[in-house]
C-alpha cells in the first residue's frame, strides 16, 4: 500500500523558502556533472531535501536503508562531497520530487544537515540541498536504471543484496519486458549486476 502524505508534510514538500516546488527545475541552481549510473555527463539541479520525499521506502532493498550504509555514506558525504547525482522524478499526486536511484545518499545528506557532529556540512552543496538529475522516463527504464545504481560497480559496503536483486528482477519480469527463463535472466544479471551473475547465479 502506497503511503499518505499528511497536510504539513505536503505542504512542507511544496515549500522552502522562497523555492516552490512546482514539478519544473526553473528556480534550481543547475551544473553538469557526470553520471555513474547513465555513464554521460548530465544537466543536475541543487533540490532542497525539503522537496523530495524522504519518507518513501527505497525502490531498489527489501529493507529500505540500512543505518550502517547511511552512516558510511553520511562520513564520505561530509569529506569528499557529492560525488555523482541521484535520480528523482515528479509527482503530480504527492507534489514533490520521488527517488528514483540515491534513496542511501539522500538519507545520509540529511543524516548531515541534521547531526551536530557534522558541522562543516557537505563540501560543494548547499546545506539542505542535493544534486539531482531528473528522470522523465518508463517504467522499464526506470527499473533499469535502478539495477545499474544498486549493483551494478558499486561500493560492496552499500551494495544491494542478492534478494534485493531478485525482488528487482521479478518486477522485471512482472513487467512482461523480461522473460523468466534461466538464460535470459542471466544475460540480463551479468550485463547490469556482473557481480551476482556466474557461479553465484542459482537460477
Amino acid at each position: 500500500m502506497q503511503k499518505q502524505l499528511s497536510l504539513e508534510k505536503v505542504f512542507s514538500l511544496a515549500t522552502k523558502g522562497n523555492q516552490v516546488a512546482d514539478g519544473t527545475v526553473n528556480n534550481y541552481k543547475s551544473k553538469r556533472m557526470f553520471c555513474k549510473t547513465h555513464e554521460t555527463v548530465m544537466d543536475c539541479y541543487e533540490i532542497p531535501l525539503d522537496h523530495i520525499d524522504t519518507e518513501g521506502m527505497n525502490p531498489a532493498r527489501l529493507n529500505d536503508c540500512p543505518e550502517d550504509n547511511v552512516n558510511t555514506i553520511a562520513d564520505s558525504l561530509s569529506v569528499k562531497g557529492q560525488d555523482f547525482p541521484i535520480s528523482v522524478e515528479w509527482s503530480q499526486d504527492k507534489w514533490c520530487w520521488e527517488i528514483v536511484f540515491g534513496c542511501n545518499r539522500v538519507r545520509g545528506s540529511l543524516r548531515v544537515s541534521q547531526v551536530e557532529d557534522y558541522k562543516n556540512g557537505i563540501p560543494y552543496v548547499k546545506d539542505g540541498h542535493i544534486w539531482t538529475t531528473v528522470f522523465t522516463g518508463d517504467a522499464e527504464e526506470k527499473n533499469d536504471l535502478q539495477i545499474k545504481e544498486n549493483f551494478g560497480d558499486k561500493n560492496p559496503e552499500v551494495a544491494g543484496t542478492k534478494d534485493d536483486l531478485v525482488m528487482m528482477i521479478a518486477a522485471r519480469i512482472d513487467m512482461g519486458s523480461l522473460d523468466d527463463d534461466r538464460e535470459t535472466v542471466l544475460e540480463y544479471i551479468t550485463k547490469r549486476a556482473p557481480q551476482f551473475a556466474g557461479r553465484k547465479f542459482k537460477g
